[in-house]
């Protein structure tokens, strides 16, 4: 084993007088230079920038657009994104008829994609535009609307599967009513559903305690899609059990991940 000496053992270094010592003059040297370096962001490499334009370019797919702006005349009138802002009554925004996909597409007109990163799209029902969330992946099915504290009107959450079987929903997490239409693979109606929100998990609860007392809401025969909707939205549009919905089932289906 080595035994660095002490500094008490150590001989003194001799300096010539006048001279700085050289550690000092290298630290600081090194520690200026840190600083102009951490000032000013790297420049973007030629591949970079041909993958950002690339990506803007990229209309089947576009990025959520920003919340805020930097504008050059804060007197300036913003112009619309198409999006709604935090604070918007998407009421407002609803889809427009140009950006409506038809029932009988074979592709999706995106809108772009929602705080939960789901994909958006400008569905109709029963004669009205709604700006539709799809939850076709495990995750997103799972998670529904839980923890949401809205459900602005104009908007909705379509639940898409592979496949089709008796489902049951139920209101774990959910804090706002939700109306639901549960929808077989030929768009019939195969029931309906207000489902109130239920009292959230108290402190002490297990889980095994607060998911036995939340209730079931059946499908009654297979379905392959559930369709929820702010609630009293069933009730003024007019649904009923066994109707058909119009809806582009081959696009939908393609987003659909495995799983129940």
């Amino acid at each position: 084993m080595v035994v660095s000496p002490s500094p008490e053992d150590r001989p003194a270094a001799r300096r010539r007088p006048g001279l700085p010592n050289r550690v000092t003059l290298t630290l600081n040297l090194s520690l200026t230079l840190g600083l102009i370096a951490g000032c000013e962001p790297a420049s973007p490499t030629p591949e970079r920038r041909a993958t950002e334009t690339a990506s803007l370019q990229e209309a089947a797919t576009p990025p959520p657009t920003p919340t805020t702006e930097p504008e050059a005349n804060p007197k300036a009138p913003q112009r619309s994104t198409g999006q709604p802002e935090p604070n918007q009554d998407p009421a407002s925004s609803r889809p427009t008829a140009d950006q409506i996909t038809a029932p009988d597409s074979d592709r999706l007109r995106p809108l772009g994609r929602s705080k939960a990163d789901l994909l958006r799209v400008g569905l109709v029902f029963k004669g009205e535009r709604f700006d539709v969330e799809l939850a076709s992946t495990i995750e997103s099915r799972g998670r529904g609307m839980g923890g949401r504290k809205t459900f602005p009107a104009g908007t909705a959450m379509l639940f898409v599967n592979p496949g089709d079987r008796v489902r049951r929903y139920w209101m774990k997490n959910c804090l706002v009513d939700i109306d639901v239409a549960f929808i077989d693979r030929f768009g019939r109606i195969t029931a309906m559903h207000r489902m109130p929100a239920e009292p959230p998990r108290r402190p002490r609860e297990s889980t095994a305690s607060y998911q036995a007392r939340l209730k079931g809401y059946p499908s009654r025969r297979p379905a392959r899609y559930a369709l929820e909707l702010p609630a009293g939205d069933l009730d003024r549009l007019g649904f009923r059990v066994g109707e058909v919905l119009p809806m582009p089932h081959a696009p939908l289906q393609a987003t659909a991940t495995a799983g129940p």
